[in-house]
């Protein structure tokens, strides 16, 4: 296996910020009804090819991307790390990075 870099402070502070803006309880933890909270989703969007879903499943499935450190259907800070060290390591531009996240 190879060696993983460090992500860039400036990064990792923007990765921090994100994820505090999703933790409305402030309790560590991302969860559906936090995203909900945060943003009204309702009729807004469409899984296209997932017609059955319903919004709660939806969202369960769009938080899944961030759930790959300890895969417990909660967004950990460490989750959402993991997953932004790897898109960090594929975008160059910092500002490009800023915009993304």
């Amino acid at each position: 296996a190879g060696m993983r870099g460090e992500i860039p402070e400036g990064r990792r502070d923007l990765i921090k910020q994100a994820f505090a803006n999703l933790d409305v309880q402030t309790d560590g933890v991302i969860t559906v009804q936090a995203v909900i909270t945060v943003q009204d989703l309702k009729g807004r969007y469409s899984v296209k090819g997932q017609e059955g879903l319903t919004e709660d499943m939806a969202l369960q499935k769009f938080l899944s991307q961030w759930d790959c450190y300890s895969v417990d259907g909660v967004v950990s800070l460490d989750d959402f790390m993991e997953y932004y060290f790897d898109i960090s390591a594929l975008i160059e531009d910092d500002e490009y990075f800023k915009w993304m996240i």
